[in-house]
């Protein structure tokens, strides 16, 4: 985060491209949804949803 934050203030190239990011976020919500629901979990590519048993997953 402090790499991206100083990159985006000196306009140089930070480590790890965007998509590096966003892939890491989903794996995070992944597992938490897995801890949370006890539920097998799966990542709808398409619709940009995290499933837990087959249902989006929301954080209540």
């Amino acid at each position: 985060m402090l790499n991206w934050m100083e990159c985006v203030r000196s306009r140089n190239t930070p480590n790890a491209p965007v998509k590096v990011g966003y892939n890491h976020s989903i794996a995070n919500i992944m597992t938490t949804a897995a801890l949370r629901t006890g539920k097998y979990v799966t990542f709808d590519e398409e619709n940009q949803e995290v499933l837990a048993g087959g249902k989006i997953f929301h954080y209540e």
